[in-house]
């Protein structure tokens, strides 16, 4: 069509320029003239004729170059669709990977929890403790820390330095003892020019005292389930504490509830706990002999004290609490002393290639 326009759009130049296009009988009068015999019209022929080469190749190569165009979507196409399937095996791969990862966490997490700590780790970590916990804010007052070597982790307590009076206890298991011993070792003191301490966040001390220390006991919930999950965890803590302050054993829990002269079927909220135990008075005497402890309560409002506060704190509290019932802790540093030198001869007997076994 654009052809054809052309050649007739030539043929009405060729016309208006020799006549005036009026009429119709002027129109066939300038065909009977043979217009053709003018050089003027075969200039236009020419270059309409020029014209439409030129069209026609103005629209060949367009048609090569949309072709090119195809031609290049196509191979960028191609290619998208190789990085997109190399992207996916490298994801699929990724996650193969993290999946591995975190199979290798929990296995080493479990190797953690289950390993027994070496006495050599423990003795590290007491030093450790000892050493630069008298120089943070566990210590403002001043504090003898001792710790206790058992089968089954580490127990440190802290004393007053002037009276010898437990302020502060608490156990490390194994598995936390050998979460801290990953750190960084803390055999050197680094103190800044203005002679303030700088702890390394990985290092031993840090996580000893993060993580364990001033970790967080479980917060109250509003939920009924987590409630008793917490709960739960507060009791197993004063279980704890007792048996390595007090040398609790037999360790009895009972529910108190509110007097009530009401008959019904259905028992009241308990209000709070009862603990009894018993422990042996004089270990290391000739005739040791047992007590018994109980009547000590704990109210609903003293349990929920002792959520979401650190295990600093939470120590000191129920000390302070067992204090007030005129019991004092059973563990004085002598006998941690005593105790720790006859876990160490012990092993150096089991462990001493000159013993008879």
């Amino acid at each position: 069509m654009n052809y054809i326009l052309t050649i007739i759009i030539t043929l009405f130049s060729v016309y208006a320029q020799a006549n005036a296009v009026t009429d119709k009988n002027k129109v066939r009068k300038w065909i009977k003239s043979n217009p053709f015999k003018k050089w003027g019209t075969w200039v236009t022929v020419l270059l309409c004729a020029l014209s439409c080469y030129c069209l026609r190749q103005s629209e060949h190569d367009a048609q090569q170059q949309h072709d090119k165009d195809v031609a290049r979507s196509e191979d960028l196409q191609r290619s998208l669709d190789s990085v997109s399937n190399n992207l996916m095996r490298a994801n699929a791969k990724i996650d193969e990977q993290k999946s591995t990862i975190a199979d290798q966490n929990r296995t080493i997490g479990s190797i953690a929890y289950n390993t027994q700590t070496t006495l050599e780790g423990k003795q590290r970590f007491i030093r450790c403790f000892r050493d630069l916990t008298r120089l943070t804010k566990l210590n403002r007052e001043g504090m003898i820390f001792e710790g206790l070597i058992c089968g089954d982790g580490v127990a440190m307590y802290w004393f007053k330095q002037d009276t010898e009076q437990m302020e502060g206890f608490h156990f490390f298991s194994n598995s936390e003892l050998n979460r801290v011993l990953s750190g960084i070792p803390s055999d050197t003191l680094l103190f800044s020019e203005d002679g303030t301490l700088n702890i390394d966040p990985k290092s031993e001390l840090a996580i000893a005292l993060n993580e364990s220390l001033y970790g967080k006991t479980p917060s109250h919930k509003d939920h009924p389930i987590d409630q008793d999950r917490a709960r739960d965890s507060i009791i197993d803590e004063v279980k704890v504490l007792l048996e390595y302050v007090f040398r609790a054993r037999n360790i009895k829990i009972n529910p108190v509830y509110r007097p009530s002269k009401a008959t019904t079927p259905l028992r009241p909220p308990a209000i709070g706990i009862d603990l009894s135990f018993e422990y042996v008075v004089k270990p290391a005497a000739a005739n040791p002999y047992t007590r018994f402890v109980k009547g000590v309560e704990l109210s609903n409002d003293e349990l929920n004290s002792l959520q979401g506060i650190d295990k600093v704190a939470f120590s000191k509290r129920v000390i302070n609490h067992w204090r007030a019932q005129k019991i004092e802790p059973k563990v004085k540093i002598r006998d941690i002393r005593s105790l720790n030198l006859k876990y160490l001869k012990t092993a150096q007997r089991q462990n001493s290639p000159f013993e008879e076994q």
